[in-house]
């Protein structure tokens, strides 16, 4: 009897285990996501994924693993936008009832003593 993975001798012949197939049948661009992902890491680190996503899933959590999804980069040009905006709708900078707006405090210089005099 063959000691080799099946999956592994399945992929030497060039051809896709019929449950991956299903898989990537069901979600493509998902799973091109994934694979563009995970791509160049190295066999250790793919297994210690993969078995991390199955304690997961035996302990019965679901959801995403991690923190969740980040929110995309603003590029410069959106940043710049968005604080051209704010500048247009508060009246330029330096207008409104903001602290550039109030007066200094005035100052009264060093305080004297007045049991001294």
């Amino acid at each position: 009897m063959l000691r080799e993975d099946p999956d592994r001798l399945v992929a030497l012949s060039g051809r896709t285990p019929e449950d991956v197939a299903e898989i990537i049948r069901r979600e493509p661009e998902a799973i091109h996501a994934l694979l563009r992902a995970v791509k160049g890491l190295r066999a250790e680190e793919l297994a210690r994924i993969a078995a991390g996503i199955e304690k997961r899933r035996r302990a019965g959590k679901r959801g995403p693993v991690g923190r969740g999804p980040r929110p995309a980069p603003r590029s410069r040009s959106v940043r710049a936008a968005a604080r051209v905006a704010a500048t247009r709708r508060t009246g330029g900078p330096g207008a409104g009832a903001g602290k550039a707006d109030s007066p200094a405090p005035a100052s009264r210089g060093p305080r004297r003593s007045t049991a001294s005099r």
